[in-house]
């Protein structure tokens, strides 16, 4: 059977050949008979093999050379770290070239405007970013197109002074108010305090005759505001002045009334420190207006003597 199937197909081929007019060349050697011995093959059947699972193949983990591996540039999509201090100095610093810049404050007092939207401003701005005994506050109330009330609390130690008064926008982040003093009938002897807002930061910078508002005794007002909390230079004075131990050294050596004294006025006083070229701390003076102050002198971390 095998033997005519491959007859035939060479007699077709031949036929279809000549019908398209290509002759064959003449070869005495010309195969037309075709025969193919198929062998015989043993086949074995199938043995019984374990068919893998679905779950077999999801956790089968495919074997990685490591060095074919491609690298992976890791992106975390926040960039570089910003420094939160150094960002808050940047802002402060742009508040207050805006209040410096605007010289001629009568001029600027005379181009009031009316706002379209009112600002998000209202509340009691706390001065941030100096010493506690510096401290001071803004209540701003009532605030409208045209400006907004406000009264002025401001410390030097312990002395304070108070001041309330009218702001009125010249644009939608200024105000500017016009503060009469009550002795000064020329009028080149005003005062003035630009008002600058930028996000959750105010600046208030007084300027004109004096600049201190009246308040005396060195209280002033000007200086960076916030809503939040304010920031203190000196929140941890007395971590940044004393070790550990040498803060034991001083607690064994005074009364608790003093030590309790002594911790007051390291917090709220002015501090000065010395340490030798060992670091061991040799001198510590604290003034506090008002109030006294210490002095405390140590010997390699013992206190040698002190006073109040």
């Amino acid at each position: 059977m095998k033997k005519n199937l491959f007859l035939a197909t060479a007699i077709i081929m031949t036929a279809g050949l000549t019908a398209c007019g290509i002759t064959e060349p003449e070869n005495t050697n010309v195969i037309t008979d075709i025969v193919i011995e198929t062998p015989d093959v043993d086949v074995e059947e199938p043995s019984d093999i374990e068919e893998p699972t679905p779950d077999d193949i999801q956790n089968e983990e495919p074997e990685i050379d490591p060095g074919d591996a491609p690298e992976i540039e890791e992106e975390s999509g926040y960039g570089d770290p910003v420094d939160e201090d150094e960002q808050i100095n940047e802002l402060i610093d742009s508040l207050r070239q805006a209040a410096q810049e605007n010289e001629v404050y009568e001029t600027l007092y005379e181009n009031k405007t009316t706002l379209e939207m009112i600002p998000d401003i209202e509340g009691t701005w706390n001065r941030t970013q100096v010493h506690s005994a510096f401290s001071a506050t803004v209540d701003v109330t009532n605030v409208s197109e045209i400006g907004f009330d406000y009264y002025v609390e401001a410390y030097y130690y312990m002395n304070m002074g108070m001041l309330e008064g009218q702001a009125y926008f010249v644009n939608e982040n200024t105000a500017i108010s016009q503060v009469s003093l009550g002795w000064a009938d020329d009028t080149t002897e005003q005062e003035w305090i630009v008002f600058c807002f930028e996000r959750d930061q105010m600046y208030a910078y007084p300027t004109g005759y004096g600049a201190d508002l009246g308040f005396g005794m060195n209280v002033g007002m000007e200086g960076c505001y916030t809503l939040d909390d304010p920031a203190y230079i000196n929140s941890m004075i007395l971590e940044d002045t004393f070790l550990e131990e040498e803060l034991t050294a001083v607690s064994k050596t005074m009364s608790d009334e003093e030590y309790e004294n002594f911790i007051f006025l390291t917090e709220n006083g002015a501090v000065t420190a010395e340490r030798d070229s060992d670091g061991y701390l040799t001198y510590v003076e604290t003034i506090l207006p008002g109030m006294g102050g210490y002095t405390i002198t140590f010997d390699q971390g013992k206190v040698v003597s002190y006073s109040f």
